[in-house]
């Protein structure tokens, strides 16, 4: 069997179809977190969770920043849509920031998980319903940029997997090892 060459190897991927994949992987996050309190789930399920809510959510958010948005910009102008947007981001941040200074069995640690889905949920929505369409019909080369997405996103997910567990996982962490 032979192999083909690096470059014929790697095909265009729609930056927006793959934008469309990690928002239903986020949403997903949230709900098995909503399953796991209506379950009476324990703090250790609990930061597992919130610890891959964070994670994609970093990831995700970051290369949208670096990627999507900037490209987005060189075809759209300076529109408000992105603007309303990046504000989205700053706001997620902050709440992901804040979960990772808290410990589950914290007495609003379930509130701010909450804060995010109800920050970031419609945020997603703005994009599909929104933003997407315009970038389809504009001369955007989504292709291109799907690759430079996955890429980053990639790198990015190196970097998690290397650096220190969250503040939520580091928790269940010490736990275990008690």
């Amino acid at each position: 069997m032979s192999r083909q060459p690096r470059a014929a190897q790697q095909r265009d991927i729609d930056a927006l179809d793959l934008l469309s994949r990690e928002h239903q992987g986020i949403r997903r996050h949230f709900r098995d977190y909503e399953l796991l309190v209506s379950s009476g789930g324990d703090a250790e399920q609990k930061a597992a969770v919130v610890g891959r809510i964070c994670d994609a959510c970093c990831v995700h958010l970051q290369v949208k920043d670096e990627l999507l948005y900037p490209a987005a910009r060189s075809v759209l102008g300076s529109d408000p849509l992105l603007a309303h947007l990046r504000c989205d981001h700053a706001g997620s941040r902050e709440l992901i920031a804040r979960l990772d200074e808290m410990e589950p069995l914290d007495a609003d640690f379930d509130v701010c998980v909450a804060r995010l889905a109800a920050c970031l949920l419609p945020h997603l929505d703005a994009e599909r319903q929104e933003l997407f369409p315009r970038l389809r019909c504009s001369t955007l080369a989504l292709g291109g940029l799907g690759l430079q997405i996955a890429a980053r996103r990639r790198a990015l997910q190196a970097d998690i997997t290397r650096q220190s567990i969250p503040a939520t996982m580091r928790w269940a962490t010490a736990r275990l090892a008690a």
